[in-house]
């Protein structure tokens, strides 16, 4: 641009400043009583640029200010209002620069990742929005060891802020509102600088509570009064690798049910003081209840102690109960109580420490009854593959029998093939043998032939070329070194065949045991009472229509029948009990037979 020449008669500008929240803004207004010869001329909006940049170097203002563009906007709509306006128009005023506000800092926040709240209810399908009211969620609240619990975000310093002349504007940091509260026992905290944050882990396995004053711990036992809709369910269902407990305080009060109704508990650990309702489902690997366990309730486990079951389900390894009575089903391995009434049990071994009322027993290898009474007929017998662990034994054996039939049947017709075409090319041995003879003009003794056949078979035939000084056509190596290959062939299926066969015998034998296992069990009434016994073993049974005072009921291997011995008692394991015992059941074995002798 020239500038020597002027477009504008008179160019009337200035910056003027507005404060806001202590703050200052700037603004460019161009007055009324500035004059431009010809609108038109594209010079006159570089001579208007050129006066802005100046007034704006001269008011040291240099942050937030508009890029040359946006001022040259605001130009051309001045010069077109301009226009229109006939020269006349009032103040033309543009915002010329903000300042960058400051950011408050953030304050600090918890985020709890683990629902610490229960639920009114657990919906089970979606589809019908069924709902378990017996479900809490109160199980969510198992935390794993080092699982991450809660996340605590710092507060922030904020970002500062920038005046129009370019100093800064501190900024109002976050405030540390969160005071972070945990047990230093269960719970450990984890930084991390780079996201400004802490982690509170899990230090153990166990449940994760909240306390206003202790912060959040975590207790591997969960205690709790009673089991109800306050609580719900309570189910570790991968108990058997997590170490917690469920203890219920409970009450002594034999018409209160300290675990209501309907109600799950799974744990490692529980222990029950108290009465399990009716349909309630107690899980684990150590149980005692100290109350009576009601009809319809199952109790699942390792080692069980109750002290009185009706008509429910116990199932375990080792279970001991005071008294079991209406139709309650007991299975285990080693069941001992001290009475039973019209109700089932089976287990491998079975001790009725008192008395036996109208019931069925059966045990895999040992029954003792101190005594029968009651107007009711008891069955006690043994059969070991009335227990679920030996039908199962049964049924992976038969399983494996029949695989290995199957490989029988696929390797014989393979091997009875090779025989064939052995048998075949052995024909081809003979005429060479033959030819041997013709060659060397002379009998080969059965010796002879012996060590061919070996050569042949081993597949030295350039061997026997050449100690013999003989001819074999092409066609006879070609049959010769088929015959060898079938013979190692033959070998391998012999072999496996045999080893196939064995191993089908040994399952056999098994098999034939495990269904003959009741003749190595024992049974013992020490009181007949005034009840009525049938003394059974498998399908074979023999029911005395009286049976006298101190009777030992055995089953002889040796003469495959009940023997009822009224002479003093004499443990021969060789003949009468070849079947592991437990110790308990050796001791009162011994404590029995030094009674008869006595």
């Amino acid at each position: 641009m020239n500038h020597s020449e002027h477009y504008t008669e008179k160019l009337d500008i200035f910056i003027h400043l507005d404060e806001v929240n202590g703050q200052q803004y700037a603004y460019l207004s161009i007055r009324p009583n500035s004059r431009i010869s010809d609108p038109d001329v594209p010079a006159v909006k570089d001579e208007i640029l050129d006066k802005m940049k100046q007034m704006i170097a001269d008011s040291r203002i240099v942050h937030g200010l508009p890029d040359e563009s946006e001022l040259k906007a605001h130009i051309n709509r001045y010069l077109e209002g301009y226009r229109k306006q006939g020269g006349y128009r009032n103040y033309f005023t543009i915002p010329l620069a903000s300042p960058t506000l400051p950011q408050k800092g953030d304050d600090s926040f918890l985020e709890e990742l683990i629902d610490l709240e229960l639920k009114p209810g657990k919906i089970t399908n979606e589809k019908t929005g069924k709902i378990d009211f017996h479900d809490l969620g109160f199980s969510d609240k198992l935390v794993k060891k080092d699982s991450d619990i809660a996340i605590l975000t710092h507060a922030t310093a904020g970002v500062d802020g920038t005046t129009i002349y370019g100093d800064p504007i501190p900024a109002e940091p976050g405030k540390e509102v969160v005071k972070l509260a945990y047990d230093r026992k269960s719970v450990y905290a984890e930084e991390l600088p780079e996201k400004n944050q802490t982690i509170l882990k899990a230090l153990i396995t166990g449940f994760l509570y909240h306390d206003t004053d202790k912060g959040f711990f975590i207790d591997p036992d969960v205690l709790v009064s009673q089991v109800d809709f306050s609580t719900g369910n309570i189910a570790i269902k991968e108990f058997s690798q997590v170490a917690t407990a469920i203890k219920v305080e409970g009450s002594n009060n034999i018409l209160q049910d300290t675990v209501k109704p309907g109600f799950t508990l799974m744990a490692k650990e529980i222990t029950v003081n108290g009465n399990v309702g009716r349909g309630a489902v107690l899980e684990g690997e150590n149980i005692k209840i100290s109350g009576i366990v009601d009809p319809g309730a199952r109790i699942i486990g390792t080692h069980i102690a109750i002290n009185k079951v009706v008509g429910a389900f116990i199932e375990g390894d080792d279970i001991q109960i005071n008294s079991v009575i209406e139709n309650a089903t007991i299975s285990g391995r080693l069941i001992t109580v001290n009475t039973c009434i019209t109700s089932t049990m089976t287990g491998t071994e079975v001790i009725i420490q008192e008395a036996m009322h109208a019931g069925t027993v059966t045990a895999g290898s040992f029954i003792y009854c101190h005594g029968v009474f009651g107007s009711g007929k008891s069955t006690l017998s043994i059969d070991p593959m009335a227990l679920p662990a030996w039908r199962q034994q049964e049924k992976e054996i038969e399983t494996e029998m029949k695989k290995l039939s199957a490989r029988i049947d696929y390797f014989t017709p393979q091997l009875t093939k090779k025989l064939y075409l052995r048998s075949q090319l052995e024909k081809e041995i003979t005429h060479l043998i033959q030819t041997i003879e013709q060659q060397k003009n002379t009998k080969l003794t059965d010796q002879q032939k012996a060590a061919i056949m070996q050569m042949i078979a081993h597949g030295r035939l350039d061997e026997l070329r050449e100690r013999l000084q003989i001819s074999i056509t092409a066609i006879t190596v070609k049959r010769l070194k088929t015959y060898h290959d079938l013979a190692r062939e033959i070998d391998e299926l012999k072999n496996t065949a045999t080893a196939l066969a064995g191993d089908f015998t040994t399952l056999k034998q098994n098999l034939i045991e495990l269904k003959l296992s009741y003749q190595r069990g024992l049974i013992i009434v020490n009181d007949a009472g005034s009840g009525e016994s049938q003394i059974g073993f498998a399908s074979f049974s023999r029911p005395p229509a009286a049976v006298s005072q101190t009777t030992l009921f055995t089953f002889h291997r040796k003469k495959q029948k009940i023997t009822a011995q009224a002479a003093p008692f004499t443990w021969r394991p060789e003949e009468e009990q070849t079947t592991s015992l437990s110790p308990r059941a050796l001791k009162i074995i011994n404590r029995f037979a030094a009674t008869e002798k006595t």
